[in-house]
């Protein structure tokens, strides 16, 4: 099967019924219970492409815009739903999501979740198994990531025909401002943390009130035998549970200025019980056998 035949299937049985999901599932069935086992398969994968391609962050925002909100998953639906629609319309917003306020998609159907389906039901009834590569594609979002809160000026024909206001979504701006405050002050803490010698060669994690203390002083311990400034500030145990989260993730390339921890792996010290204060805390890991 080639892509004009492909479309030309989806085309057929977007006609026949192309305001009703349900049915359009129904006509799609019987048209691929006409197919050979190999043509089945090639529509399956003919499909995967085009789902794939779809995954842009235009194409997400327009879902948003068109259902009020979207999912990573039900952006999957939207996604199968788009292609159904058939050639054109998926062609053109491809190109360019804002296309589709020229095309009426009801909100109620947008998200359908089924059409994907079809094909790979019929498969396995037919040879027993599941259809092969279903999942072999890798989940990327290409394009540039969008803010809810500011849809409008980069969709304004489809944010005007659904009625779409940057100002409904302010709920979600003011977090996402908290969240990245949070985020840069948890890095500048990491920062300190690694570049002040605060995290010794074993990778350990010092406790809070151990690390709070450090970050009071605003300079690296001396016996860490670093040399590193910073201005003092307050930590709290958001920020350092944070702060702990974002350490034991990290990745070896992150750390190319610590060579000493390349062959450890940072976690959260948890047997240093009632120490409060970086010698002690030192101490504690000499007489634990952790300090290297």
């Amino acid at each position: 099967m080639n892509t004009d035949e492909f479309w030309g299937i989806v085309d057929r049985v977007h006609a026949g019924s192309p305001d009703n999901m349900d049915a359009k599932c129904r006509g799609l069935e019987r048209e691929l219970r006409e197919l050979s086992v190999n043509e089945l398969h090639s529509f399956d994968q003919h499909f995967c492409k085009f789902w794939h391609e779809a995954d842009t962050w235009n194409l997400w925002g327009a879902a948003v815009v068109i259902c009020g909100g979207c999912s990573d998953d039900s952006f999957m639906d939207f996604r199968a739903t788009l292609i159904s629609v058939g050639r054109s319309v998926f062609e053109t917003a491809l190109a360019d999501a804002d296309s589709l306020a020229g095309f009426d998609i009801d909100p109620a159907w947008a998200q359908y979740e089924g059409y994907q389906y079809v094909a790979c039901h019929i498969y396995e009834e037919l040879v027993g198994r599941a259809i092969p590569h279903w999942n072999t594609y890798s989940r990327e979002t290409t394009g540039v990531p969008f803010n809810v809160w500011e849809l409008s000026k980069r969709l304004p024909k489809l944010a005007r025909k659904h009625g779409f206001k940057d100002s409904d979504w302010d709920g979600e701006r003011i977090r996402a401002e908290r969240e990245a405050k949070k985020n840069e002050k948890v890095e500048q803490i990491v920062a300190v943390a690694l570049r002040g010698g605060i995290i010794p060669p074993c990778g350990l994690i010092p406790p809070m009130q151990v690390l709070a203390n450090v970050l009071r002083v605003g300079h690296s311990p001396e016996l860490t035998g670093h040399d590193y400034t910073w201005s003092p500030f307050e930590l709290d145990e958001e920020h350092y549970w944070s702060t702990v989260n974002r350490l034991e993730r990290m990745k070896p390339e992150e750390l190319v200025f610590r060579s000493d921890l390349h062959a450890v792996r940072l976690t959260l010290d948890l047997g240093a019980k009632g120490v409060l204060d970086f010698p002690g805390w030192i101490e504690s890991l000499k007489c634990r056998g952790e300090w290297g």
